[in-house]
């Protein structure tokens, strides 16, 4: 490990502005990566507690070679990876040196209570070396990874060395071609390009344009996403000149979620300034800087939103910043003050913080960001793809308000029930060591500690692996259903739309926080399932969403491709469907009881009536006319938006989204689990 000081009492002269005082601690599943230009070594960063003393503890994971004095670094979770067998080696870091070369080493989702116990490894498909090839970036000293799996390389070397923006597409598993999108970024002879930025979802700026500051001229110059996304070649405009920058850039950020329209920049005079980017025209910088008092240096930065909570009610975040000059990397909270950024002080005026010492020379920083959405995309007629793997589309009747934040990861199921190797099956009926207590189910919190206890049933398996989509929203939805997409879900050979093995169909599965509406099935998760194809599902709100995950037929039963077992499947999926039909007559007697009686309003019982015919039919085996009432249940309320009343204007809950999701649901469970019909959407 590299050395490491936990300065948490001191008040360091190459700061003296800033005092090392407690930050607030927040668990989450984001990671942080660090590089040292003096050994070449790259490794993770924590500041989280780990002696569970309730103090954060400054600290690195193991290290791993980085090559000759690494420059740039940047995550890429290859969506794909949900559906190979090495979900450990699903989150990769790119790392550039000064000698052009470009690696990657495999960085494990955070397992565990320590998020640093653990080694880099290297990951051998993703290599380039200007030495030996043909064309590309000679001197990488940036790297960014766009939404559509491509990697971005500025290429640049202070002296009298022309610039340039390299593109590679990820989409294969190794770095492909090398394309040349800017044959000269403009930047003085004696310049260097420094640092570089994605912009977010939810600004007046396209989204998915590329930023990149330069120290000579001193500049923020900004690409179009269409034209990084294309061919080439690509001019780039100024965002930022020297007359709107304070001082000589050395790293960009944009604040972490919601405020992404707040573009973050350090100089090497010791401040970091916040640009708005509201507006259409030039950022305006806030009158205060976020930070001062740094003293002369290079500080890269990064910023991760801190989760305090199931929603983004109140606003928090962390500033990493690494000097290269000064042997630290500092880690400090960012809050919102009337609109304006600010950071902690000390009673005394001093900048509250944490700091990591001895790292001699850290160069880069890289973070797993907490992506983001504002509540208007989501509505609109595209949806708002937040993570690569999972769309969200809010059905919505009226203007809403609010952002969505996601963190995507890939973990390994550990149920050897379900191919793993960890977690033990459960003794079948009659074996000495059987308990009817033990049923195959297994803890979010078993995949990651940050995690709620909700619990994926047991016959519910990864495909070898699991993905969860941990989702904190501030939109209040009242009345909507949200459609959800979720890609890539026909290329592994464990999940299949088109087969006849019912099983093997894809699951998409859903669950509640803790503070959030509960469900009647309570803290487990549920699966809503709609279509399949790319696969589809329906909610009533965001929360869980876990994917990847097929049904697993009982394990001690004859299940070998005959009659017989054909029928034990059906009847299999008969269970299933009637614990699901339950559940929607629980949750409709609760929504009419909801509120004094005045959340289901259906004076002719169209409601009723279909799901009492849903229940009888399905009971007496005539499975096709129990989907027709499914159909017709979720018809009532799709039509008529009276019957069902929204929330906080007659129900205490988005009764109507869950019970037309639910039967939705079961309409397609019918169709494609218990009839065995071709795949299909309501």
């Amino acid at each position: 490990m590299e050395k490491v000081h936990n300065v948490a009492r001191l008040i360091l002269a190459p700061l003296s502005l800033l005092t090392a005082l407690h930050s607030s601690i927040a668990v989450s599943a984001t990671s942080v990566a660090g590089s040292n230009s003096s050994n070449g070594r790259v490794f993770g960063i924590c500041f989280d507690d780990a002696n569970g003393d309730g103090q954060p503890d400054p600290r690195t994971s193991a290290s791993a070679d980085g090559g000759t004095t690494p420059v740039a670094l940047a995550f890429y979770l290859d969506p794909l990876s949900i559906y190979a067998n090495d979900a450990a080696n699903a989150r990769k870091l790119f790392v550039a040196d000064e000698k052009g070369r470009i690696r990657a080493l495999s960085w494990p989702s955070p397992l565990g209570d320590d998020k640093c116990n653990f080694t880099p490894v290297p990951d051998n498909h993703y290599q380039y070396d200007a030495a030996t090839a043909s064309a590309g970036p000679a001197n990488p000293n940036g790297l960014s990874v766009t939404r559509g799996r491509q990697l971005l390389v500025l290429d640049s070397k202070a002296g009298n060395v022309k610039s340039q923006l390299w593109r590679f597409d990820l989409a294969q598993g190794h770095l492909g071609t090398p394309l040349l999108l800017d044959e000269d970024v403009k930047v003085n002879v004696n310049g260097e390009t420094v640092s570089s930025q994605f912009l977010e979802e939810g600004l007046s700026l396209p989204n998915g344009d590329f930023l990149v500051a330069s120290s000579d001229p001193r500049a923020i110059l900004r690409y179009k996403a269409d034209c990084i996304a294309g061919p080439g070649p690509c001019p780039a405009e100024t965002l930022l000149g020297p007359d709107n920058l304070s001082g000589t850039p050395a790293g960009i950020a944009l604040a972490p979620a919601p405020l992404t329209s707040k573009l973050l920049v350090s100089a090497t005079n010791g401040t970091v300034e916040v640009y708005d980017m509201t507006s259409t025209g030039t950022p305006v910088r806030q009158a205060n800087p976020l930070i001062s008092g740094l003293n002369q240096g290079r500080f890269k930065i990064k910023t991760l939103r801190t989760v305090t909570g199931s929603e983004y009610q109140q606003y928090a975040g962390d500033l990493y910043l690494a000097g290269r000059n000064n042997g630290q990397i500092i880690q400090l909270n960012i809050l919102d003050q009337n609109g304006e950024l600010a950071a902690p002080r000390d009673e005394y005026g001093n900048f509250v913080y944490q700091a990591l010492s001895s790292v001699q020379f850290p160069v880069g920083l890289a973070a797993t960001e907490v992506d983001t959405a504002s509540a208007t995309e989501c509505a609109s007629a595209t949806g708002c793809n937040i993570t690569p793997a999972i769309n969200h589309r809010i059905v919505a009747e009226h203007p809403i308000a609010g952002d969505v934040g996601e963190q995507y990861e890939i973990y390994p199921d550990p149920r050897t029930i379900c191919g793993g190797n960890v977690i033990p099956a459960c003794p079948p009926a009659g074996a000495p060591d059987y308990s009817a207590s033990c049923d195959n189910s297994i803890s979010l919190r078993q995949l990651n500690p940050a995690y709620e206890d909700v619990r994926i049933p047991g016959n519910l398996c990864g495909s070898p692996n699991i993905a969860v989509v941990d989702v904190n929203s501030s939109i209040d939805i009242t009345s909507e259903v949200i459609e959800h997409t979720v890609e890539y879900s026909n290329i592994s050979d464990a999940l299949d739309c088109h087969g006849s093995d019912r099983s093997r169909q894809p699951v998409v599965a859903w669950a509640t926080k803790a503070g959030e509406d509960p469900v009647v099935e309570g803290q487990k998760t549920v699966d809503v399932t709609s279509g399949c194809g790319s696969v589809r599902a329906g909610t009533r709100e965001y929360s869980y969403f876990v994917f990847g995950l097929r049904y697993l037929p009982d394990p001690y039963s004859d299940l070998s491709g005959s009659k017989k077992s054909e029928r034990q499947l059906t009847d299999l999926f008969v269970d299933i469907v009637r614990q699901e039909i339950t559940a929607l007559r629980a949750t409709f007697e609760e929504a009419r009881l909801s509120s004094g009686g005045s959340c289901v309003v259906d004076p002719d019982n169209l409601l009723g009536t279909s799901l009492s015919d849903l229940e009888t039919d399905f009971d007496r085996g005539q499975h096709r006319f129990a989907q027709e009432h499914a159909q017709s249940f979720a018809g009532f309320i799709e039509a008529d938006s009276s019957l069902v009343s929204p929330k906080n204007l007659g129900c205490s809950e988005n009764f109507r989204g869950e019970l037309q999701t639910r039967a939705i649901h079961i309409w397609y469970n019918i169709n494609s689990k218990v009839l065995d019909k071709p795949w299909g959407s309501y």
